[in-house]
């Protein structure tokens, strides 16, 4: 017999259908409690490949979270060094082909891996190397974002020769046709490190860790090159003092510009109003001299009249 440590707490599939069950939209603050922990299943897995050791069963069920916290990645049994893979003669049948009841469920025959979350390369037998690994933490990452496994539950009937040809050729849905609200920047990591070609994928664990943790702390991400929209967004988040202090700025700009024109528009109608008054004054003071011009006219033509008459009765 053997002994193994006890441990209480939840695995990360348990955890995440907690979290589908409790949040219908999903942003990067609600995704964290489950990121933070996805965070150190890249760590645990980043530690063993430095050690030379391959997991080669990466799943959510095979990660617990203990009651404190703490991330631990279990289930170990396929775990494999270049050494182990190399000795394909100890590959020990326990589960037949004909037996498999679901793609959840760990094959150890010679297609060895968890179907659902298998590499194409553990499908087709060819060598299995730390990029391996990477695929299934993109899928473990799928899972988190979307709250189910990459490849659906329908295929559970479906025989093994299918199931593995499906591995083979990648047929699984995009994170984003299953839940719009995901950020396209996590979407676009679990594209690349699910990528059929393990020479597309994340080259190392370290890799996707740090772009996981660029996301958290909202920069931008090699996989998601910023469209100006996306990039004068992320700058606004950024520099919300610098935003308020531009967009006070800008609004007393704006009252300013608003009162000055109501001022030059007062002006403006106080002048026409003077020059119309100007005008009506000027016609006035033009008729008002043009009478005077005729009643002096008249006056003088009297007088004239006048002296005339005089100068006939004196003679």
């Amino acid at each position: 017999y053997y002994t193994m440590k006890h441990i209480d707490g939840d695995t990360l599939c348990e955890c995440i259908d907690l979290y589908h069950r409790r949040n219908t939209r999903h942003t990067l603050r609600s995704l964290r409690p489950l990121l933070d922990m996805f965070a150190n299943v890249c760590r645990a897995i980043s530690y063993a490949h430095s050690r030379g050791v391959i997991h080669r069963d990466i799943k959510p069920s095979n990660i617990a979270i203990g009651n404190y916290g703490e991330v631990m990645v279990i289930d170990w049994g396929l775990g494999a060094t270049p050494t182990t893979l190399s000795e394909t003669a100890s590959t020990k049948t326990i589960v037949p082909p004909s037996k498999l009841q679901e793609p959840g469920q760990t094959l150890h025959v010679d297609y060895q891996g968890t179907p659902n979350y298998m590499a194409p390369e553990q499908a087709t037998g060819d060598a299995v190397t730390n990029r391996t690994d990477l695929y299934s933490l993109g899928g473990v990452l799928f899972s988190i974002l979307t709250g189910r496994p990459p490849r659906s539950d329908a295929s559970q009937s479906a025989p093994l020769s299918e199931l593995l040809a499906n591995v083979v050729s990648g047929n699984i849905p995009t994170v984003d046709s299953l839940e719009p609200s995901i950020p396209i920047q996590l979407v676009s990591m679990v594209n690349k490190a699910m990528h059929c070609d393990p020479k597309c994928r994340y080259q190392d664990v370290t890799s996707l860790l740090n772009d996981l943790q660029a996301v958290m702390v909202d920069e931008s991400i090699a996989v998601c090159p910023d469209t100006i929209p996306r990039a004068t967004a992320r700058w606004i988040r950024k520099h919300p003092a610098l935003v308020s202090i531009g967009s006070t700025v800008l609004t007393l700009g704006l009252i300013s510009l608003s009162i000055s024109n109501l001022v030059i528009e007062k002006s403006n109608k106080q002048a026409r109003v003077l020059l119309e008054n100007s005008r009506i004054l000027t016609h006035e003071r033009i008729h008002l001299r043009n009478e005077l011009a005729t009643k002096h006219s008249e006056v003088a033509a009297e007088k004239e009249y006048q002296d005339v008459e005089n100068n006939v009765t004196f003679r």
